[in-house]
């Protein structure tokens, strides 16, 4: 059996944020796809519909991530009892 993946509610400032993360915006979820620093600390996020969003180094926003919980028996298969 596979690690399960769940979702999970995070928060993220621009040294936290990583690809993959939903970010919601008026109602609408954005992913990041990618992002670049800035010269003052922030971040320049692009998401995968090509918009663009600057987030400074004061910026929180909550995101939902994609974590991979591994399970009992992933566990006890892993160091080889049952």
């Amino acid at each position: 059996m596979p690690d399960s993946v769940v979702l999970t509610l995070v928060e993220v400032s621009p040294s936290t944020v990583q690809r993959g993360d939903l970010i919601e915006i008026g109602q609408r979820q954005f992913e990041v796809s990618d992002f670049h620093d800035e010269p003052d600390g922030g971040k320049r996020l692009r998401f995968t519909s090509g918009e663009d969003l600057l987030i400074r180094t004061g910026t929180r926003l909550f995101a939902m991530r994609e974590i991979r919980v591994r399970t009992r028996r992933a566990m006890l298969r892993a160091r080889g009892t049952r």
